[in-house]
């Protein structure tokens, strides 16, 4: 937890922009293009091509690069 980043994302129609405040200022935006998205799952895709995954679990979401 002392390493979490304060963020924020909003999302319009498959964009998905999350604002990362950065500790020593600043602030970094990262966009994606959303490719699936249902009440458990979350897949999307990055600027280079990779494609990422969460699945939901019972105490929030875990990652599958």
């Amino acid at each position: 937890r002392d390493e979490a980043q304060v963020f924020s994302w909003t999302m319009d129609s498959n964009l998905l922009t999350v604002r990362y405040d950065l500790k020593l200022g600043g602030l970094m935006i990262r966009q994606y293009v959303v490719t699936f998205v249902d009440d458990e799952t979350l897949v999307y895709r990055d600027a280079y091509g990779g494609t990422f995954m969460f699945d939901k679990v019972p105490s929030g979401f875990t990652d599958h690069p």
